[in-house]
Parts: C-alpha cells; sequence; structure tokens
C-alpha cells in the first residue's frame, strides 16, 4: 500500500506525484491513497502504508509532522524532490533535515542527482515522462501562411525578456508572434495573440496553429528539468522547437539549440522560415522521438515501480 503525499504547488504536484501514482494504479501496478495533507495518527495506523512518499516543501510545521510520522509508521519513506534551491536562504537546512527522515531520495533528473550527491545514501533518478493525454494530439502544426512562433514568457530569467523582445523586434512584418505565460505590458502590442491557460494543456497548445516554439529556458541553472518537459510538450503538439544549448537532460532530442546571444537565434529563425518544408520534416522526428521515448508507459511504469518500492 502507498501513500502518496503531493506538495502544494499543484503543477509539479500533478507531474511528479498525482499523473504517475494514477498511472501506476490503474495499471494494477500498486494500491494505495492520495493525501494533500499528512495524515493523522488515528488515520495513519488504520491505513498502515507500506511506503510514504512526501513531495518535498520548505515548511517548519510539515518537517514536523514528517518527524512524528518518522517515529509512529515503520513504511518505507521517499522525498520527491523536484527543483534545488540553494540559493534561498534556509532552504538547504530544511532540505537536509528532511532527507534525514527518509530511506530515499527520487529526483528528475542525473544532474539534479548529482547535485544532491552527499544529500542521501540512496538518490534515485524518476524522469519526468508525459501523461498519456499527449500521445494523441492531431498535429497543430502551422501549414500556410504567414509563420506563426510562439513562446512562453519566463520572468525568472533575466536574459529572458530581452532576448525576445529583440527577436520580437527584429522580424516585426515578417512573422506573427503569439505568447503565454507572464507576459509583460511592453511586450503585448508586439504580439499578435497572447493566451492564457497553455502550460500544460495540450488540447490548447495544439490549437495555436504554430511553425515553431522558442524554448530558451534553462541559462544559469545547475540543472533545469522544466525546460526539458517544455521541450517535450511542444515537440508532441508536432511543433518545431529551438531551445538553449544548456540542458544536458535534453539527450538526443532532435530540437535546435543555440547559446544565449540573440544574433544565434536570429540565425536559427532564419534557417526555419528559409525551408519550410525541411523543418517540418524535423519535427515530425522530433514528435515520433517523443512519441515512442518520453511518454509514460509500460516500461516507464516499471521504472517508477522500482523507484517507489523497497528494494
Amino acid at each position: 500500500m502507498v501513500l502518496v503525499h503531493p506538495g502544494k504547488c499543484e503543477r509539479a504536484a500533478n507531474l511528479r506525484i498525482v499523473e504517475p501514482f494514477t498511472a501506476l494504479r490503474d495499471g494494477g501496478n500498486i494500491e494505495g491513497c492520495i493525501s494533500n495533507s499528512l495524515l493523522p495518527a488515528t488515520t495513519l495506523a488504520r491505513y498502515n502504508p507500506d511506503v510514504i512518499v512526501f513531495q518535498y516543501q520548505a515548511d517548519s510545521q510539515l518537517l514536523e509532522q514528517m518527524q512524528h510520522i518518522n517515529v509512529l509508521s515503520k513504511a518505507f519513506k521517499i522525498l520527491e524532490l523536484d527543483e534545488l534551491k540553494s540559493q534561498v536562504p534556509g532552504w538547504m537546512s530544511s532540505l537536509q533535515h528532511a532527507a534525514s527522515l527518509v530511506d530515499r531520495i527520487v529526483v528528475p533528473t542525473p544532474a539534479m542527482a548529482q547535485a544532491c550527491a552527499g544529500l542521501h545514501q540512496d538518490i534515485r533518478v524518476l524522469e519526468t515522462r508525459l501523461g498519456s493525454k499527449w500521445r494523441n494530439l492531431a498535429s497543430g502544426r502551422q501549414t500556410s501562411g504567414i509563420p506563426r512562433i510562439g513562446c512562453a514568457i519566463d520572468p525568472t530569467q533575466p536574459f529572458f525578456q530581452p532576448l525576445i523582445l529583440s527577436l520580437m523586434e527584429a522580424l516585426a512584418g515578417q512573422v506573427e508572434w503569439v505568447l503565454w505565460g507572464d507576459v509583460p505590458a511592453y511586450l503585448r502590442p508586439l504580439a499578435s495573440e497572447v493566451h492564457d491557460g497553455v502550460h500544460d494543456n495540450p488540447e490548447v497548445l495544439a490549437s495555436l496553429n504554430l511553425e515553431m516554439v522558442l524554448a530558451p529556458q534553462g541559462f544559469g541553472l545547475a540543472d533545469d528539468s522544466d525546460s526539458l518537459l517544455r521541450n517535450l510538450q511542444y515537440g508532441a503538439c508536432g511543433y518545431s522547437v529551438i531551445g538553449g544549448n544548456v540542458a544536458d537532460n535534453l539527450g538526443d532530442l532532435v530540437n535546435t539549440r543555440m547559446g544565449d546571444r540573440q544574433e544565434q537565434w536570429l540565425g536559427a529563425i532564419s534557417a526555419v522560415l528559409a525551408d519550410r518544408q525541411a523543418s517540418r520534416l524535423q519535427s515530425e522526428r522530433l514528435r515520433k522521438q517523443i512519441l515512442d521515448n518520453w511518454v509514460f508507459d509500460d516500461a516507464c511504469a516499471a521504472r517508477w515501480v522500482q523507484g517507489w518500492l523497497p528494494s
């Protein structure tokens, strides 16, 4: 019996806890339940789980509850860690405390496992996979008309918005820009469309009718599992993807990767626009690669079972 406790961040909770648990349970690999809060002693005793999975949160009250559960339950305990915020004061000491209360730590990428070396003796990598809802999408790629370029705006990376602004200005009148995310006021007049509710929504993302998507996330970060996820989602929709070249976790994905210089990105965009048929073929290869290797399936389920159960 596996008891899982998602964190407060809905996106991370869905990707790393809720969706994998649901797939494993529905596939008959595990039995258990999801609880958004840690259970009181009597309820915990009634469930008597064999495994408890905690998604890490830097919360002193939750750490106290974890410590109490550690005394009450003999279950095998796992800490799911989806990001590192070592620059935040007190974050690492809180993480070290949480790590001392569990039998294993699970992370999404090899780079994060390396960054966590020394934190725990048992660190496992379970790579994030797209859910089955991304598998049967009709390709949303644009087939004619003025080229449409999409981009999710991320305010957390300082170089990001100046790069996008310079590209939008350089290509004014040549393409249509479609933006989503946290779009600042000064970018909105340059965009043809600004959308809400695009992140992690396959039907909406595939409906945008884009030629390509820019995904410059990841610069300046030791590890950015989110950049991989975005590349996978864009590719699953049939779009060409131009991304940053800093994320080792992109592996052999056949996207185009650039440094952080504006002229490099402009050159890559121009190459796509100059031969749209070649770009379309590359995007088809990328989509097949993602659907074959990066959507949650039986092989992935077997790895998650191994990662979540004692061995």
